[in-house]
């Protein structure tokens, strides 16, 4: 009897140590980010023809916001399709940081070749993102 206690309580301290160990405090600032899938929205003009890949975000020596995302065009006719993209970027509280770096920027995809958007956030405050595409106009 005492020795199957012995386990139980050995047991419970294992299972015990990494939930202490999470609630350790720590210097790391906590940066919430929304799903990819709320962050991109694609016109629905082509929204059947892109391919949205790897969304990678990272932070510059100056702790701006880096953000690439990797899009491709999936249709074999036409060979080339134009799109625009913009990102805008949000603070902690959610509110849009104004910048003229947020206006439309036109790419050219060619089929099966993946390219990466990239971008780089105005200000330190931004810590989240939302990436539109539309067709290109012209």
């Amino acid at each position: 009897m005492q020795k199957q206690r012995f386990r139980f309580v050995c047991l419970f301290l294992v299972c015990l140590l990494p939930m202490l160990q999470a609630c350790q405090t720590t210097e790391v600032q906590q940066r919430i980010v929304a799903p990819e899938s709320m962050r991109i929205s694609v016109d629905p003009v082509i929204a059947s023809q892109l391919i949205v890949g790897e969304v990678n975000t990272s932070f510059t020596d100056g702790n701006l916001m880096l953000i690439q995302v990797t899009v491709g065009y999936s249709r074999s006719v036409p060979n080339i399709l134009g799109i625009e993209y913009r990102v805008e970027w949000f603070d902690e509280r959610g509110q849009v940081i104004p910048s003229v770096l947020s206006r439309y920027q036109a790419v050219q995809l060619q089929r099966g070749q993946p390219q990466n958007l990239r971008a780089v956030a105005p200000s330190e405050r931004a810590v989240d993102f939302s990436l539109h595409i539309r067709p290109l106009r012209r």
